[in-house]
């Protein structure tokens, strides 16, 4: 019997996501190893996970004072990113612990694309969530000492659970996503945005089929809306049972809202990331 490498990770995707996981933390630990931290943002993360690990949590962010409309409604955004990152400020120097989570976070998220092109059934899933590795904008934005990389890990979990019908598992993920990364309202963009193609398309599968509509309107509800409402309910939960509610709903709504949507950066400078790539 012969046996060829391509056996080696045939059906496997276990040992496919190991391969891709070390390739990925070659790159993004070189890029770790440049000297120096190329955002600022970083040196808040690393202080926060030092702040939670020797006082609880962080309600109080007396810093900000009266100079930001931040200053008396603060919200950890990245609270559970700011988790992760204790044990590795905790045992290794703060900024060495810092890198090596980056890239453990950065090559993670490569893995979980791959699993999502799996589940959806893409051809060379591997070969093409590798390609991301090629992609300039995306090693550097996931090799940065900040919470992104959580936060593309989070919305494509989510998108793997939509796609694999795991109501549960989704509920549960979109209350974290909101634990974790600011920008939660993705979450249910993503789910909705799935949902609603994959509706599409059942629709009129099931139209060419001669299925009635009522029966038509039962399948949507029971596959599609339930992916919508599982979601929604995981970020009502996660809001909800946040350490910084009710203040975090002010919160969001500054930073969602009047930041990202109105954003005035006419008026003043509000971060790279607000403005058009």
């Amino acid at each position: 019997m012969i046996f060829t490498f391509r056996d080696l990770f045939k059906d496997h995707p276990w040992r496919i996501s190991a391969a891709l996981f070390c390739v990925a933390f070659g790159v993004f630990l070189s890029i770790q190893l440049i000297p120096g931290i190329p955002d600022p943002d970083s040196f808040y993360h690393i202080a926060m996970a030092q702040e939670i690990r020797d006082h609880g949590v962080v309600k109080d962010f007396y810093w900000l004072g009266d100079f930001t409309v931040l200053g008396g409604t603060y919200a950890d955004q990245h609270f559970l990113y700011h988790v992760f990152l204790i044990p590795f400020v905790t045992f290794l120097p703060p900024f060495v612990g810092a890198k090596l989570a980056t890239a453990i976070l950065a090559s993670l998220s490569i893995v979980v694309v791959y699993l999502l092109f799996r589940a959806l059934e893409v051809r060379w899933a591997a070969w093409v969530a590798a390609l991301l590795l090629l992609v300039n904008p995306y090693t550097f934005r996931m090799g940065l000492i900040k919470a992104p990389s959580l936060g593309v890990i989070g919305v494509f979990l989510l998108l793997l659970f939509a796609a694999r019908r795991r109501f549960a598992a989704l509920f549960v993920a979109s209350a974290c996503f909101v634990w974790a990364y600011g920008a939660f309202p993705l979450a249910f963009g993503a789910v909705g945005l799935y949902a609603l193609t994959q509706g599409v398309a059942s629709w009129k599968t099931h139209g060419r089929r001669k299925i009635s509509r009522r029966s038509r309107l039962k399948r949507l509800w029971r596959n599609e809306g339930r992916l919508v409402i599982c979601s929604f309910l995981g970020i009502i939960a996660g809001l909800v049972s946040s350490p910084y509610f009710p203040k975090n709903l002010r919160f969001y709504w500054i930073q969602t809202i009047q930041i990202a949507v109105v954003n005035f950066r006419g008026t003043i400078g509000v971060g790279g990331e607000w403005y058009p790539y």
